[in-house]
């Protein structure tokens, strides 16, 4: 596991005392970790496929076969919501995101997103064949006997005894949690 310097020491203590290998890559900023540092760093260890986590990977030399979890494009659509009232920091990272993803999308040998609306989203805004991007869901599901196993202990041991519905996100329109809400009441009426 890559990591750059502002990584939460106790968390790279975490991974490590799970087996991982976690080298953390200094860098004056994150753009430098990610173009500069990050790609160096893994074609010197000889790695054979890099997976990149979040929207972001190497573009200035591509040190090995590449898979990057896009997550969105919504940086590319923020007008269309009407979320545009960003602090500076937010819009020069905006500008870098933009700027970098659509050659990230290229240059990735396999696109991973979240849902299929991301997977259509990312292949029209960011031209790229969908056939390149697989749909991997971001939730836990429930083992082939139907039994939750830990994820049932914990529950339990949390006081959670009954289904519920988990969200995560924001009250900005594109989060859409006005939906959620109706239809968890639908859910509820039924």
């Amino acid at each position: 596991l890559y990591a750059d310097s502002s990584a939460d020491p106790e968390v790279v203590k975490e991974f490590r005392q799970d087996s991982f290998t976690v080298r953390v890559l200094p860098a004056p900023n994150l753009a430098l970790w990610e173009q500069a540092a990050l790609p160096l760093a893994v074609r010197r260890a000889g790695v054979g496929l890099l997976h990149c986590t979040s929207n972001i990977a190497p573009v200035l030399f591509k040190p090995c076969r590449l898979v990057t979890t896009i997550h969105d494009v919504i940086e590319f659509r923020r007008r269309e919501f009407g979320d545009t009232k960003l602090t500076f920091r937010h819009r020069l990272s905006r500008t870098y995101r933009m700027g970098v993803l659509p050659r990230v999308a290229k240059l990735s040998d396999r696109i991973i997103t979240v849902s299929e609306f991301s997977r259509q989203d990312i292949a029209a805004v960011l031209a790229v064949e969908k056939e390149k991007i697989a749909v991997v869901y971001e939730a836990p599901t429930l083992r082939p006997s139907g039994d939750p196993g830990k994820d049932g202990e914990l529950l339990k041991r949390l006081g959670i005894e009954c289904e519920y519905i988990f969200a995560l996100g924001a009250l900005d329109r594109r989060k859409n949690t006005a939906g959620l809400i109706d239809a968890y009441k639908l859910l509820r009426d039924r």
